[in-house]
């Protein structure tokens, strides 16, 4: 709540969710939920330029003071392939019979954009929020956000580039 008071106009807003997370407390122990949980918050925090919260339960989100979903996009969905190719390694109470294993873990997103359409912070992150269950409904382990803004991005960037080429 405190970092929504510092939004204004150019902001970005991702929820994130650790896919099948009751399957780590089902099959090991409540131990692998914490260990989960910080592995994922700490690789998210190292490779996000956005500020890294945890919503609570298995959910983050993260806030970005800019506008640039092309940018945000593929850091998060550089991110997301991180975590899914990096086993994280359980140990002691967290693994059963106290060997050590190393599991696969996945995450889901929805990214959203403010929008110059009187959006409120609150919007933008059900927005984000809608965005996220898309991603679930589609199969997890993916990104999810509005691809018709994210297609028009770099047409902007050719329309400006073709401006200034032809003087239009």
């Amino acid at each position: 709540n405190e970092e929504f008071g510092k939004l204004r106009a150019d902001f970005t807003i991702v929820m994130i969710d650790i896919d099948h997370f009751k399957k780590f407390n089902d099959t090991y122990e409540h131990k692998a939920d914490d260990i989960v949980l910080y592995s994922t918050a700490r690789n998210l925090e190292n490779r996000l330029t956005g500020k890294v919260f945890r919503y609570g339960g298995e959910e983050f989100t993260v806030v970005y003071h800019c506008r640039n979903l092309k940018k945000i996009y593929t850091e998060i969905d550089a991110a997301r392939k991180y975590i899914s190719k990096n086993k994280i390694k359980l140990t002691g109470g967290a693994a059963k019979k106290n060997k050590e294993k190393k599991t696969a873990v996945t995450i889901s997103a929805g990214i959203a954009e403010y929008s110059d359409r009187g959006d409120t912070p609150e919007l933008v992150l059900q927005k984000a929020d809608e965005y996220l269950y898309k991603a679930k409904e589609n199969g997890r382990n993916r990104v999810e956000t509005d691809f018709s803004a994210l297609q028009a991005e770099p047409q902007k960037t050719r329309a400006a580039a073709d401006t200034k080429k032809t003087g239009k």
